[in-house]
């Protein structure tokens, strides 16, 4: 979704190709040919394989430095976008994911309760510091500037 939304906001061409989870078409061995790991999304680009969504956003967004949707390199918010984007994905994301499908963190139905209580707190925590950093520093996670990260963001939200 943050790709699709990034792409859209950039204004090129693409192809978006729909893999119906519900079917496990992530499982197909056509998909996990270009993705090992069997989950979305993948970018395919000049016969380049990209997967993980920050990765996928982080390469788009090298694509079109003129878009403004990445600080400076040399800037303290070029370590800031990089910084939400992976707590995002490894943090934030994570919990979602244990929140919204405890099944696939344990087996049988005794800890699903469980699983998702400890992703709930996690998620408390992580909606916490984003409501501090987006109230202290925003109006987008690195200050004044919409970047990819906060496509991220509305991603996971």
């Amino acid at each position: 979704m943050a790709t699709h939304a990034i792409f859209e906001e950039l204004g090129v061409s693409y192809e978006l190709i729909e893999i119906d989870l519900a079917k496990n078409m992530q499982k197909s061995p056509e998909y996990l040919a270009i993705n090992p790991n069997g989950k979305v999304p993948t970018l395919v680009h000049e016969g380049r394989v990209i997967y993980e969504s920050a990765a996928i956003l982080l390469y788009v967004i090298d694509q079109y430095p003129e878009s403004g949707l990445a600080p400076d390199i040399h800037s303290r918010a070029r370590g800031l976008y990089y910084q939400y984007l992976f707590w995002m994905s490894s943090t934030l994301q994570e919990a979602a994911n244990r929140w919204a499908h405890p099944e696939q963190y344990v087996s049988g139905d005794s800890n699903l309760q469980q699983v998702k209580d400890n992703a709930n707190d996690m998620l408390t925590h992580c909606w916490g510091v984003l409501e501090k950093v987006l109230t202290n520093n925003g109006p987008w996670l690195v200050g004044e500037q919409l970047t990819a990260a906060d496509f991220h963001l509305f991603m996971v939200a």
